[in-house]
């Protein structure tokens, strides 16, 4: 989680209170487990790198960057998370 938390805090938003890292997902066994935290830690890794690469060849804002992560960290969840509901 700390790296999750790290790439979070990277684009200001906040891995605790920022609804953009709020998602619906019942708590029933399996789903809050270390395997699915290392899954969302390699995607962010994965979206970050990606938002890097694409700032290079264009000048994002770093609020454009927050807004890639979030659209991201949204699907991120949905892939994680979806079959749980």
């Amino acid at each position: 989680m700390a790296r999750s938390k790290a790439i979070l805090k990277k684009y200001g938003i906040d891995p605790v209170n920022d609804p953009a890292n709020l998602m619906i997902a019942n708590n029933v066994e399996g789903v809050h487990t270390k395997e699915n935290a290392k899954k969302v830690a390699d995607a962010l890794a994965k979206a970050d790198k990606k938002i890097k690469e694409i700032s290079k060849y264009k000048n994002l804002s770093r609020s454009d960057g927050t807004d890639l992560l979030k659209q991201k960290l949204q699907e991120i969840g949905h892939e994680v998370f979806g079959g749980y509901r």
